[in-house]
């Protein structure tokens, strides 16, 4: 139940508590090539966070740093990611992605690729059941805008509608 507001954060902000309220901040990530990303709700204990009118721009941009990573029950909403890897990585159920603004991906030299460049996603879906993406507008992917998959599990009640879907091939 704890609340993060009006903050500027210069590192990384991964969230291990249940009902975490992320409002009105800035997280500029790590300078480190960790395959983090700015923001990590991965923990099991971190169900249903709030994260809500927070820019996303990593400080120093790296090959593994996404904008929001997230696997357990969550909503993001009205929030302006730019200058990461892919946008938002999901890959657990229940999370919704509302009013949100995903640009301006970065496509960097890695060696996890077999292009040598990093692919990038506005938002990736690894797996998840009851996701919801909806009123976005996303572009700059240079992979796609999203990208549904079960790579990691089985994708179900996916509810996409009502975004402005740019860039990329598929």
């Amino acid at each position: 139940n704890t609340v993060i507001e009006n903050m500027d954060i210069h590192g990384v902000l991964t969230i291990k508590a249940p009902n975490v309220v992320v409002r009105n901040s800035v997280v500029r990530g790590s300078k480190e090539s960790t395959g983090n990303a700015c923001i990590n709700v991965t923990y099991v204990d971190a169900k249903n966070c709030l994260i809500e009118d927070v820019t996303v721009i990593p400080e120093f941009s790296n090959d593994r740093q996404n904008g929001i990573n997230i696997n357990q029950p969550g909503t993001i909403r009205r929030v302006d990611i730019s200058g990461t890897v892919d946008g938002i990585m999901i890959f657990g159920d229940n999370v919704t992605v509302e009013d949100s603004y995903i640009h301006d991906l970065v496509r960097l030299a890695t060696t996890t690729q077999s292009d040598g460049y990093t692919h990038n996603d506005g938002i990736q879906i690894q797996k998840g059941l009851g996701i919801r993406v909806t009123n976005n507008s996303i572009s700059g992917g240079y992979n796609t805008a999203i990208m549904v998959t079960q790579d990691a599990g089985v994708t179900g009640n996916l509810y996409i509608a009502d975004n402005y879907l740019d860039g990329g091939g598929a």
